[in-house]
């Protein structure tokens, strides 16, 4: 026995010896295990917008615009909107949030015109100073905006709801990964950090394209294609993360938030999401969130019962895509999903209140 025990920790001791050696060699050669850990981490939060497959990076053409003065103060502008909204919408991100978060933007093609419009992605600074980098790019191929002349009004209601969108993404690096809440992304599903996204600009063209409500019968309600289209909607959530995410997102945000939908549903769901997400900052995982929040067992539990279209979930989507027939906008920024988009992101709604982004547009 004795023997056997002084086997044991030989062969412990060794197996030790040999990792400690691996990963000074491996520090000597330029790796660096945090900066790995945190860039690994920052993958999931990687983020486009407006596409709902993978690009080929290989095949991008990196070029390069600089836009106008006027350009590029409107991008700045849109930026400090998107933020400060977000955090009007979600004030304990903002008691959360880092003193400073460095944010740039690059006007370059990514993969052509109507796919992917704007990306976010986390990048390491050189100096390594403790201040979280962000990059956002816009899409030179979706928006042509080298001179002001090109940028319309209605592109800029369009710009700014997309800046929007990686906004939050940039707020959830900051007060998530930032803050050290979790070691494994894996706890946000993407149909969640998706569609948590386009809960701040809106889901664009999501509903027309997959749920058809026409208007002028009185009986859509109970149609049974209607019926039929929403239950194939809502199964998608792996496939249709952005749209059948966002749905999701919304209906976690009713359920957690303890209300009916009688009445306006947007202060409801915006109660709900304020809930899960202060329990996310403050180090649940989306399953526990969940599990508290809800009467869901956890995330499987509230996954099935909302891709199977089960008990409420249909009358919710027809609640929220009346909405959105009204022209809504569909974002919680702006005091109402019914809220149409021009008066949400419109340049003279913009809030430029002093806030923590330093950026470089």
């Amino acid at each position: 026995m004795l023997v056997k025990l002084i086997d044991i920790i030989c062969y412990c001791v060794i197996t030790i010896s040999i990792a400690v050696i691996i990963l000074s060699i491996a520090v000597i050669m330029g790796f660096e295990p945090a900066k790995y850990v945190k860039n690994n981490v920052s993958k999931v939060f990687a983020s486009d917008i407006n596409v709902e497959e993978e690009t080929d990076d290989e095949n991008e053409d990196t070029s390069e615009i600089n836009p106008d003065e006027e350009v590029r103060s409107f991008v700045y502008d849109a930026i400090i909107n998107g933020a400060n909204k977000f955090y009007e919408a979600y004030p304990y991100a903002l008691r959360k949030s880092s003193e400073r978060v460095d944010v740039k933007v690059i006007y370059s093609n990514i993969d052509g015109e109507g796919k992917i419009a704007a990306s976010v992605k986390e990048y390491n600074k050189q100096d390594k100073n403790d201040f979280l980098y962000e990059i956002i790019t816009l899409d030179i191929s979706d928006y042509n905006i080298e001179n002001s002349e090109a940028l319309t009004e209605e592109l800029k209601t369009k710009l700014a709801a997309d800046l929007a969108h990686e906004v939050n993404h940039i707020i959830m690096n900051d007060v998530v990964i930032n803050h050290k809440t979790y070691d494994d992304r894996g706890y946000f599903p993407k149909w969640f950090i998706e569609g948590f996204a386009q809960t701040s600009s809106g889901p664009g063209t999501w509903f027309e394209k997959h749920i058809d409500l026409p208007t002028s019968d009185d009986n859509y309600k109970t149609s049974k294609k209607i019926k039929k289209d929403i239950t194939e909607y809502v199964s998608k959530l792996d496939t249709l993360p952005y749209g059948a995410g966002y749905v999701a997102t919304l209906y976690l945000g009713i359920k957690a938030s303890g209300y009916d939908m009688e009445n306006d549903i947007s202060a409801h769901i915006l109660t709900g999401l304020r809930i899960i997400l202060k329990d996310i900052i403050d180090g649940k995982n989306l399953d526990e969130a969940i599990y508290d929040n809800t009467e869901f067992g956890g995330l499987e539990d509230f996954e099935n019962y909302f891709e199977n279209a089960e008990g409420d979930v249909i009358p919710f989507v027809l609640k929220l895509r009346e909405g959105l027939n009204k022209n809504g906008a569909g974002s919680l920024l702006g005091g109402g999903i019914a809220i149409p988009k021009r008066e949400v992101f419109m340049e003279s709604k913009f809030d430029l209140t002093a806030n923590n982004l330093s950026i470089d547009s």
